[in-house]
Order: structure tokens, then sequence, then C-alpha cells
């Protein structure tokens, strides 16, 4: 998967988990626990495939920067 396709999924994602409902309650918002982003990455599928994508689109950037600067110098 390109970038392009790669960040088209990543809004697609973004946009279902906007209208989570665990987001909506208060309890999970709170700033003394993080149990939202706990529930986002362990158990939500959504939330691990937007982790699963970021992590390939970062790598992707890492290894372009790594190109750049081994051309440059």
């Amino acid at each position: 998967m390109n970038r392009k396709e790669s960040l088209q999924e990543l809004d697609k994602l973004l946009t279902v988990c906007g209208s989570c409902d665990r987001k909506k309650k208060a309890g999970y918002l709170s700033t003394q626990h993080n149990r939202f982003q706990h529930y986002c990455h362990k158990k939500c599928d959504t939330g691990k495939k937007l982790q699963r994508l970021a992590l390939d689109l970062d790598a992707e950037v890492r290894a372009r920067r790594k190109q750049k600067k081994g051309v440059s110098a």
C-alpha cells in the first residue's frame, strides 16, 4: 500500500473513531485515567488498524529521510 492509499485509509478509520460511543462518555475522557487509549489500542479493531497504519507510515517516512540524508551527505 502506498502512502496516498494509507493516508486515505487512515482518514476513513479516524471518522469511525470520531463516532465511537465510548469516546463520548465522560469517564473515558478523564485526564486522570488513560482508559480510553488503552481500550483503543488493545481491544478495539479499528484502533488496532489505526496503530498498524501509523507504524507503517512512520517506517516509510523514516526510510525516506534516511535515503535523502545519505544522498545529500
